[in-house]
């Protein structure tokens, strides 16, 4: 859990779960359970909220292409894959590259499109994967 420090300007509400904000001239994506719930664009946050997690995407292609993949998957497994890769950074310690909340994402929804349509999914580069990255 985070709490936010400045008072935050809605930019966007993407779901009940998920807003896009100005915090002191800089965009960020706020995740949190009903944070987005019936807000608009100018509407505040305030000071002092909780929230789950505070997103920045300083790369502003990479940022329009979160926007986009926001828009096409679902908000609980958006929430879900957030999770994932907070736990993948926690344990391998580092700090991960902000194209992952974009790439991981979006091909993580698409295997899950395909499973769901009886899709076989192979990995035909598993074994250097296993090779290269032990953990």
């Amino acid at each position: 859990m985070s709490i936010i420090i400045d008072s935050a300007v809605v930019l966007k509400s993407y779901n009940n779960n998920i807003v896009s904000v100005k915090i002191n001239e800089e965009e960020r994506l706020l995740f949190g359970k009903g944070i987005g719930f019936g807000k608009k664009f100018g509407d505040i946050i305030e000071k002092g909220t909780e929230v789950e997690k505070v997103f920045v995407i300083e790369d502003e292609d990479n940022l329009r292409n979160f926007k986009q993949v926001i828009q096409n998957v679902d908000e609980e497994f958006l929430i879900l894959c957030e999770k994932m890769i907070s736990y993948i950074a926690s344990e391998l310690e580092e700090d991960l590259d902000e194209r992952i909340h974009i790439a991981l994402v979006d091909h993580l929804n698409f295997a899950v499109k395909r499973l769901s349509n009886n899709e076989e999914i192979e990995n035909p580069f598993l074994p250097e994967i296993k090779a290269l990255y032990q953990k």
